[in-house]
């Protein structure tokens, strides 16, 4: 992407956002069709909703309308919806083709001859997902269980810059299930459940199935971690220049407050300000939850165990974790621990036991006999609880920035999270503790329609990492 000094002053650019008549009944047909209504001029804003947790994209628009639209067009849900738009300096590579149909209509009201009301949307998958059920028998690895459902049930040939593929992990599991009038998002969903990989010896079911505004992700925490093969939105700014005796800031996002110099009468920076507005400012964010120490130990996060009855040869295994000496075995941001081992607090593992029943005569331990299912819940029901836990340690949420297509749930950002100390040298600008790389778990898109097709554009995140980046 180009560098963008100024992006407070610069607009995205919407370029169209029509509504299909309820004649046009899917994709193929609105290349034909002229039937829609463009609601560039008429809308006052719409989010996009993004999420790692979730199976599908969603979408908001607030609409102020003055031609009566949902009873003259009419809208009565279902309709398709066709939004395309480009971010502030962007070029043609950064826009947007998005296609959603309308889930449900909400807070109609009507001042003055206005109608004011509010359409949510939901993915052209997601809308497939909710009227499609699956009975029938899977069998194999979980990345290719999921790549089959995919490409089946939800996938629907578009143009290119609307069609949307799967970008996926490999996993190691066998499974062999039947779903009885399941969705697909249920049936990728209990395949996601026993999709693991191994590393230094450890089974980890840590995959995540999501959609973005690019793609659809069935990805690992393994890839989600690792700065190497996932993509960091920060890596991609061009460094901005600033009013600093250095000349430049470093990289990553930087907490701004407008009107506090950046610079003291001493030639020495008093912050860890970024000098003009680009895209490398926090206008605001809030910690959340940051330790919940107690809670944690109740809910089995510091130590805990998974009791397993294999019903057939009558017998049981038991199976441990224990956050001070397991932190090492799992994928992570935040590479220290934040929890100590206080002497007087025990550390008991059936505070929180799982148990989880198994039939090995039906489903063996090894593919090709008695059963072809390999994977059973004591390999995954442990470790998939910790592995969810880690999406919620060290929340910093609201994390609002200047917009871009480039951010999206599942990568990574730089948070140089500020000092709550006076500064009276750079080095202690930054916590130490907190400042590193993040990863996004939810992406909120806000536009703000200004008018003439040009729009605000901000994104509001929840990001997460589960330990200190730095102790000393």
């Amino acid at each position: 992407m180009a560098q963008q000094p100024d992006v407070q002053n610069s607009q995205a650019i919407v370029k169209s956002f029509r509504i299909y008549h309820n004649t046009v009944t899917d994709f193929k047909s609105i290349k034909e069709s002229d039937a829609y209504n463009d609601i560039t001029d008429v809308y006052n804003s719409f989010s996009i909703h993004e999420t790692i947790l979730n199976p599908f994209i969603t979408a908001t628009v607030n609409v102020t309308d003055t031609n009566n639209l949902l009873t003259e067009m009419p809208i009565i849900g279902g309709e398709i919806v066709r939004i395309k738009f480009i971010p502030p300096g962007g070029d043609a590579t950064d826009e947007r083709d998005l296609i959603f149909r309308i889930a449900k209509i909400s807070g109609v009201l009507i001042v003055e001859k206005r109608q004011h009301f509010t359409l949510h949307l939901l993915s052209y998958a997601g809308f497939k997902n909710i009227s499609t059920r699956i009975s029938r028998a899977f069998n194999g690895d979980a990345t290719t269980i999921v790549d089959n459902i995919f490409y089946q049930y939800l996938f629907t040939k578009m143009d290119r810059s609307a069609e949307k593929g799967l970008n996926f992990d490999n996993s190691l599991s066998n499974l062999k299930f039947v779903c009885p009038n399941w969705s697909p998002a249920k049936a990728i969903q209990y395949a996601m459940r026993y999709a693991y990989v191994r590393d230094k010896g450890v089974d980890l079911p840590n995959f995540f199935f999501y959609e973005t505004l690019n793609d659809f992700y069935f990805l690992n925490t393994s890839t989600l971690f690792d700065r190497q093969k996932n993509v960091c939105v920060t890596d991609k700014y061009d460094e901005t220049l600033a009013n600093r005796p250095q000349g430049k800031i470093t990289k990553g996002y930087h907490y701004k407050q407008p009107g506090i110099p950046i610079v003291g009468a001493d030639g020495l920076p008093r912050s860890n300000l970024v000098g003009d507005e680009s895209y490398q400012n926090v206008d605001d964010f809030l910690v959340d939850d940051e330790n919940t120490y107690a809670e944690d130990i109740l809910s089995g996060n510091i130590t805990n165990s998974n009791v397993t009855h294999d019903i057939f040869h009558k017998s049981y295994t038991v199976k441990e974790f224990n956050y001070h000496d397991d932190f090492d075995n799992f994928p992570r941001l935040g590479k220290n621990r934040k929890y100590v081992r206080y002497k007087d607090v025990g550390e008991n593992k059936h505070i929180a036991g799982l148990f989880t029943p198994k039939h090995s005569r039906n489903h063996s331990d090894t593919a090709g006999f008695f059963g072809e299912r390999a994977t059973y819940s004591d390999t995954t029901a442990l470790n998939r609880n910790q592995i969810v836990k880690q999406l919620f340690e060290e929340v910093v949420s609201n994390f609002e920035v200047p917009g871009h297509t480039l951010i999206n749930a599942g990568k990574l950002v730089e948070f140089n999270f500020p000092s709550a100390r006076e500064v009276n040298n750079l080095a202690k600008a930054y916590d130490k503790h907190r400042k590193g790389l993040y990863l996004i778990r939810d992406c909120i898109h806000k536009i703000q329609n200004q008018g003439g097709g040009k729009a605000v554009y901000k994104c509001n995140m929840n990001i997460v990492k589960d330990g200190y980046h730095d102790v000393e």
